[in-house]
């Protein structure tokens, strides 16, 4: 019963009936949601623009090395930031337990989040017309 492969990937696959990720494995029918977050944006960001801050307020008592430093720190910050974020998936299988998160790059977590929303288009669509005949 594996079906139609919207996406495979190392650690993800999403087919026609399952959403696979690292943790756990999905049934497409019970899947109410998914989508994609950068949660390290709230935790990483703000500290990051506080060096910059830091850096230009007190930049006359710091050599350039100091400096260039907090500046690298932030742009290392922000990189992260933006390239890493969290899978999550709401799923009525999961009734009392928090959201199922997967952490990885945010490119390949939106190609599953799309390849995910695509089959479970295709999963309403089957089952509407096996409602019909």
């Amino acid at each position: 019963m594996s079906g139609a492969i919207y996406y495979r990937s190392g650690r993800f696959e999403v087919t026609e009936y399952l959403l696979k990720t690292p943790r756990k494995t999905y049934a497409i029918a019970h899947i109410e949601n998914v989508s994609v977050e950068r949660p390290l944006l709230y935790f990483l960001v703000p500290p990051a623009l506080g060096l910059i801050g830091f850096a230009a307020i007190f930049q006359r008592y710091l050599y350039a090395s100091e400096i260039a430093a907090l500046a690298v720190a932030f742009a290392l910050a922000l990189a992260a930031a933006l390239i890493f974020g969290c899978l999550q998936v709401h799923s009525l299988a999961l009734r009392g337990e928090e959201v199922a998160l997967t952490y990885g790059l945010v490119r390949q977590l939106r190609e599953v989040r799309d390849a995910a929303a695509e089959a479970m288009v295709a999963h309403e669509k089957r089952r509407r017309r096996d409602d019909v005949t």
